[in-house]
């Protein structure tokens, strides 16, 4: 049975925020319709939390699409947590960064919610062309797997409702 789909919340995780303004240039060219709000939940160990370019903002508010940056401890069940604490969408896109994505990326994750999945997560396959790159990704996959840990090219969508389940938090 499909639920619907009111909004979607992408909550990006940041340790490093070397990569996060590419990132978040490519997120804005790939928008579906449904992201409602775009949370960036900083984790990062420099002094000062990130801080988006006048462009960044000025493209998330063309698309009348709520942003925002939280401080956060280094830990990816606390980021996820404060992100989701905020958020107003009725499903969650967690997205490690850096995570480079095509716009089919976010049509298969909103086709999957509006079909009635609760949640799921999706291997994405290393842009880069080098041995060295794809080896990277292909280990990194199996480490996760094994070790049942989301890697970063790795991405989880999650309905609020399951996610208030899975961690224990009422939000």
């Amino acid at each position: 049975m499909a639920n619907d789909l009111i909004g979607l919340s992408v909550i990006i995780l940041v340790q490093k925020a070397h990569f996060l303004e590419l990132v978040l240039s490519q997120l804005v060219t790939n928008l579906d319709a449904s992201v409602v709000d775009v949370i960036v939940v900083d984790a990062s160990d420099e002094t000062h939390c990130y801080v988006p370019s006048d462009a960044i903002l000025s493209a998330f508010s063309d698309c009348h699409v709520l942003f925002r940056v939280l401080r956060s401890e280094p830990d990816r069940d606390q980021q996820m947590k404060v992100g989701a604490k905020v958020a107003v969408g009725d499903a969650f896109l967690f997205l490690c960064a850096p995570v480079f994505f095509d716009s089919s990326v976010m049509s298969k994750v909103v086709s999957r919610l509006e079909s009635g999945c609760d949640y799921g997560v999706m291997h994405l396959k290393s842009r880069r062309a080098g041995l060295l790159s794809k080896s990277k990704g292909v280990l990194s996959d199996m480490v996760s797997r094994l070790r049942g840990k989301v890697s970063s090219h790795q991405i989880v969508f999650m309905r609020r409702n399951k996610f208030e389940k899975m961690s224990g938090s009422n939000l």
